[in-house]
């Protein structure tokens, strides 16, 4: 557990050190720039697990409101988690990265393709990462996720996104499922 402190509390100091990047009306003027904006944010600011308050702020000019709001509750859902197991620390309900299928991190923005219907759009994001594969030998791993985008008055908004990698060990449905499910995990009495 003392290591997990050290590591966040460095992730939190190493995402205070840097500005986040330029983010103007007309950076978020459609969904593919609003997507193309949330990546570089993810790319520059990138944290494992859910962002605590102090990572949250570099999130809001690319997320609604609504799921900002997420945010909150997965991150107050962690800390009743963990207040619960003090005696016995256990690990976070959700441990990885939230923002993409590849839990262990480091997806890269390829594009996007999306569908606007009024003030909302879908957009399949095409991701990558490159590994090793079980011959050690370098390999690109390559998917899509999806981002659910709503338009608001300052621009377009990221209000979900949709987990869509192939292999066993990745996050089920959606972020906000994911952060719906530790604040109720964290609030049962075992």
């Amino acid at each position: 557990m003392k290591t997990r402190t050290i590591i966040r509390a460095a992730m939190a100091i190493a995402a205070l050190s840097f500005a986040a990047p330029a983010i103007g009306a007309e950076t978020l003027a459609t969904p593919e720039a609003t997507a193309k904006a949330f990546y570089q944010v993810y790319a520059r600011a990138h944290v494992m697990d859910i962002p605590d308050k102090k990572h949250q702020g570099v999130w809001k000019p690319v997320l609604s409101d609504n799921l900002l709001k997420l945010f909150a509750l997965g991150d107050d859902g962690e800390k009743r988690w963990a207040d619960k197991n003090k005696k016995e620390p256990s690990p976070p309900l959700y441990e990885g990265d939230l923002f993409s299928s590849m839990v262990e991190g480091g997806a890269r923005f390829d594009g996007a393709a999306c569908e606007t219907k009024g003030d909302a759009s879908e957009c399949m994001i095409a991701l990558h990462v490159i590994g090793k594969n079980k011959d050690g030998k370098r390999e690109t791993f390559r998917w899509h996720d999806k981002l659910y985008l709503v338009h608001t008055a300052v621009g377009w908004r990221v209000d979900d996104l949709e987990y869509g990698g192939t292999w066993e060990f990745k996050p089920k449905g959606r972020m906000s499922d994911q952060l719906k499910f530790v604040d109720q995990e964290s609030r049962k009495n075992y």
